[in-house]
């Protein structure tokens, strides 16, 4: 339908304008946003590796900042996650509190050993990057969507605090997707409907962005007409959000609702990992230079 083509992307890429943003300093209280800490935990993520930066966007979204959970070993700088959040459009944005960057290395955890991890959403709290960058900027508003779809689309959200109840499980989504009898990509039909809901997501943006419409960027695929239901669903629900411009609305916003002390970690590698001295210090047995964002321990 285009939305997962690489035309798709590059609507998103060439139409969406970057939001400017301002990176405030590192956290130095020795806390971590409770969904970053819940998530690096559940991932079996050292949370010690994170470092938190609040982000704000003062031309469209001056509240409250948004909280990075930037791993030292992100594939990405931290200016360049900021600016792919500010791609996403403010009132898309809002819904989010947290985006969390994981680690690049191979080895360092098995679990995110694989080079297609691209991009995931966690629930209702945020959104984290992975180590892939294909069709990221589609991916990313794929995440979000679901993100709202827990949130400002959510029957039973109550600002701030997201819904128990994902639009995408009610009969009104379930109802027009029936009803349709086809998703829109070949991973919401299999994946069922949360992901339907989250590639719809991307349609109906690339609707509103694009010159045209989805009937010119699709080239007027006659399948369109076999998602009617859908995207009228979508609109009616959450379509408000999905538009270029705009600004964020504070008292929409999404925040994370705790924060978790980080516990100090015993100077100990993980079993079979190297551990350095400071660059260069005395005792060094590592490589002459350390790659930016490494942590240097002595050698034991």
């Amino acid at each position: 339908m285009g939305a997962e083509s690489s035309k798709g992307n590059k609507a998103f890429v060439n139409i969406l304008p970057v939001s400017r943003h301002e990176l405030g300093p590192m956290w130095t209280n020795n806390k971590m946003p409770g969904p970053c800490y819940k998530w690096a935990v559940n991932d079996k993520w050292n949370v010690s590796d994170f470092r938190m930066y609040n982000v704000t966007y003062p031309d469209d979204c001056r509240g409250e900042p948004f909280v990075i959970c930037y791993h030292i070993h992100s594939n990405r700088s931290l200016d360049t996650v900021a600016k792919e959040i500010g791609r996403i459009p403010a009132p898309m944005r809002q819904a989010a509190s947290v985006f969390m960057t994981y680690s690049d290395m191979l080895g360092e955890n098995p679990s995110y050993d694989r080079t297609n991890y691209l991009v995931a959403a966690v629930y209702q709290d945020g959104a984290i990057f992975g180590r892939s960058n294909g069709y990221f900027p589609a991916a990313l508003v794929h995440e979000v969507t679901h993100l709202i779809d827990g949130t400002l689309a959510s029957p039973d959200a109550v600002h701030p605090a997201p819904g128990n109840t994902q639009f995408s499980s009610t009969q009104k989504w379930r109802d027009p997707v029936n009803n349709d009898g086809y998703a829109i990509s070949e991973y919401g039909a299999s994946a069922g409907y949360q992901e339907d809901f989250a590639d719809v997501g991307r349609a109906v943006l690339l609707d509103t962005i694009y010159p045209g419409g989805l009937k010119n960027l699709s080239d007027n695929n006659a399948n369109l007409t076999l998602i009617t239901k859908q995207l009228k669903a979508f609109k009616d629900q959450a379509g408000t959000y999905y538009r270029k411009g705009g600004s964020c609305n504070d008292s929409l916003r999404f925040r994370y609702p705790t924060l978790m002390d980080i516990p100090k970690q015993p100077e100990q590698p993980a079993p079979g990992l190297p551990q350095y001295s400071q660059c260069g210090g005395k005792d060094w047995t590592g490589p002459t230079k350390c790659a930016t964002g490494l942590v240097c321990v002595y050698v034991k």
